[in-house]
């Protein structure tokens, strides 16, 4: 990544995008009460920098 800090943004945007680098997708599995509260903040940082994720509840606890 060294070699990309030395170019304007754009053309960073670019090649990150050509070779792979914004293809990061994320997936937050919880299943309780606890996992939701100590989660909300990592949750609420990845929507705030909009990245690609996904939130998957197991159900645990519910009928």
């Amino acid at each position: 990544m060294r070699a990309l800090e030395n170019i304007g943004e754009k053309s960073r945007n670019i090649i990150s995008k050509k070779i792979g680098l914004h293809n990061t997708k994320y997936a937050i599995v919880l299943g309780t009460r606890p996992e939701i509260i100590k989660m909300a903040s990592i949750i609420k940082e990845l929507e705030q920098q909009g990245l690609d994720h996904m939130i998957v509840h197991s159900g645990q606890h519910y009928s």
